[in-house]
């Protein structure tokens, strides 16, 4: 396990190893942060899982302060979202897959073709990438990540979706084809249709 970068003491002030810190993105730090503390911390595990809530949203605040700048609303929504999903999460770890290619394993298991524009999955992909900025982004993804691990999948990169969200206004459309190429690229499981 990798050494704790932002620690609380035992006055409940936020002590930061900086050095730590420098090495990765705050994206990369701050998902290995609520993976690493929702598993010692059930009260961090809680305030996240409330933030969900936008009426509840401040409860993750002081988490996120050592990681982004809350004063901006995409910030504060996209943080959240990851960190609420993180902590509603059974993995340990954060995985390796991408949310388009997620979405794919969510229907993979049906007999209907994936590649069907009429599919569900195919349905979900279009409204996720018909997002206009990243605000309405944050709010497709919700009910998403609550489907995605519904299912049993518990290997979606959280960084690179958080890193995802927060690029999305500087350009949309790069990350939407990476969603969609994910989507429909070959898997090196063979999926029956």
């Amino acid at each position: 396990m990798s050494p704790g970068f932002v620690e609380m003491d035992e006055f409940g002030k936020v002590r930061i190893d900086m050095e730590n810190i420098k090495k990765k993105s705050s994206a990369d730090n701050f998902v290995d942060f609520v993976f690493r503390k929702k598993l010692e911390d059930k009260g961090f595990r809680a305030d996240f899982r409330h933030a969900q809530s936008p009426a509840q949203a401040s409860r993750a605040w002081p988490y996120i302060v050592p990681f982004a700048d809350i004063q901006r609303e995409i910030v504060r929504s996209a943080y959240v979202l990851i960190g609420a999903s993180i902590c509603w999460e059974d993995a340990e770890v954060n995985g390796s897959c991408g949310i388009g290619r997620a979405l794919r394993k969510v229907w993979s298991d049906q007999e209907r073709d994936l590649d069907d524009p009429a599919s569900p999955a195919v349905v979900r992909l279009r409204k996720l990438v018909a997002s206009t900025d990243a605000l309405g982004l944050c709010l497709q993804l919700r009910p998403l990540l609550s489907l995605i691990r519904s299912k049993g999948i518990h290997d979606l990169d959280y960084a690179r979706l958080l890193k995802d969200i927060l690029y999305f206004d500087r350009d949309p459309d790069a990350v939407k084809a990476r969603w969609i190429s994910e989507f429909y690229a070959k898997s090196s499981e063979k999926t029956e249709g």
